[in-house]
């Protein structure tokens, strides 16, 4: 369990610090997008960095999503029931025929009064 919650920590942590490098990188496209269009680099340059702000996107998105297997992981690990077994409890504890009865909607005012 300890080894579960350190990778969700390393996960999280690689998710929130390519973050703060993507926002980096992309600023850095943009510029290097406008030096190309007034032809002062080369399209490499900037393919090679369009290139790395997708992979580091990527990986984010990987990191991101380890984090979310961990902690689903460690939740049924710890017998945590989901929020489906939650509901799914609450129709059976209201008895018979409660649970195919539709849940209401609720009215939403309209803003221009």
């Amino acid at each position: 369990m300890k080894a579960a919650v350190a990778n969700g920590n390393q996960a999280n942590e690689t998710s929130r610090d390519t973050q703060g490098l993507t926002g980096r990188l992309k600023i850095r496209v943009a510029s290097l997008e406008r030096l190309f269009e007034a032809g002062q680099t080369d399209m490499a340059k900037l393919l090679q960095d369009r290139q790395r702000l997708t992979q580091l996107e990527n990986a984010r998105l990987d990191a991101t999503s380890q984090a979310s297997q961990t902690q689903a992981d460690l939740l049924m690990t710890l017998r945590v029931p989901t929020l489906i077994e939650s509901l799914q409890r609450s129709a059976v504890d209201a008895g018979p025929g409660v649970a195919s009865q539709p849940l209401p909607i609720p009215q939403v005012s309209s803003p221009r009064g």
